[in-house]
Formats: structure tokens, C-alpha cells, sequence
């Protein structure tokens, strides 16, 4: 798959050198015009106004499913540029071939590059750790496992990995 920030068609690479949109993103009522999506300076005040959705740029696959962040679905008054927990970020998980999805609050690795064969994979950082449980946390056995993890670290700086599957109704 191919992707990159500010696109709103995902790509795959069929074969050696054919390229085919497999996705147009549709985000919300505000997408960013094709004027924002080339100026780089005005970045900060694009990120700080919350103007626009827009895809971020990352992508991971599992299975049937994509993996990718989109910024901006939901404004938040209170973010902080230097908090990036308070950033309106979001996973948006696409099941392919039928496009049904779902959004969910983003936790985890913004520059995540990990994919595990029929579920997704988070190593998880303590600021992830922390983000997990600021934005609502785990519940029930997922709760538990987590708890025992945490307890099996030995330096608690070692990150966790969260292996997950999402399933879209």
C-alpha cells in the first residue's frame, strides 16, 4: 500500500510497476484544499487552527484490514502543540474490499511502521502507556493483561507490545 500526508486516495503497487487507488478518503465536512496540501511552511497554523481533516500519512495492514491517522475529525479546544496526546488525532481502520470502517481515538506510535499477519501491533511507549489510560484506558481481561504486563517489565521504561484486532459492523 501507498500513502502519504495531506492524500486522500490510497494506493497499491500491483505487480512491478502498476500503481491503483484503492480508497478515496471522504473526511468529514472539512477535507483540506489542494492549496493547503502543498504549503509546508503554514504547516504549524494549519495543525494549530484545525481548519481541515486530512490524512497523516501513516499506514499499517492486517489481513483485510488498513490502518492509517487522520487528523482533525473533531476539533479540541485545549490542545497543546507541545502535547501531542491533546493533538485531535484518530485511527481509521478500513476493511477491504467492502470499505466498511471504523474511527477510534488514536493511541500509540505516531511514526509507527509495524504490522503484525492478522492483527495490528503497538509497542508502546510509557507516554503511550500514559495516553492509553488519559484517553479511557482498557477494560475487563484486555484490563488484566495489560496489568500483568506492565508488572513483568523489568525496567519500567521498556515498552509494551499490544497486539490488537478490530473488527467494523
Amino acid at each position: 500500500m501507498l500513502n502519504a500526508g495531506g492524500l486522500d486516495t490510497l494506493y497499491v503497487l500491483d505487480g512491478e510497476d502498476q500503481v491503483r487507488p484503492i480508497v478515496h478518503l471522504k473526511l468529514g465536512d472539512n477535507p483540506m484544499p489542494e492549496s493547503a496540501k502543498s504549503d509546508y511552511e503554514g504547516v504549524d497554523e494549519l495543525i494549530m487552527q484545525q481548519k481541515y481533516s486530512f490524512n497523516v500519512g501513516t499506514i499499517a495492514a492486517a489481513g483485510d484490514m488498513m490502518q492509517l491517522m487522520v487528523f482533525g475529525l473533531k476539533k479540541n479546544p485545549d490542545m497543546d502543540m507541545e502535547d501531542l496526546s491533546t493533538a485531535p488525532i484518530y485511527n481509521l481502520f478500513i476493511r477491504y474490499p467492502d470499505m466498511k470502517y471504523t474511527v477510534v481515538d488514536f493511541v500509540g506510535d505516531i511514526e509507527r511502521k509495524n504490522t503484525a499477519k492478522d492483527a495490528f501491533s503497538e509497542l508502546l511507549s510509557p507516554a503511550g502507556v500514559g495516553l492509553l489510560e488519559r484517553k479511557g484506558g482498557l477494560k475487563g481481561e484486555h484490563l488484566e493483561a495489560f496489568e500483568a504486563a506492565q508488572a513483568a517489565l523489568l525496567d519500567e521504561e521498556d515498552p509494551i507490545l499490544m497486539l490488537f484486532k478490530v473488527k467494523v459492523r
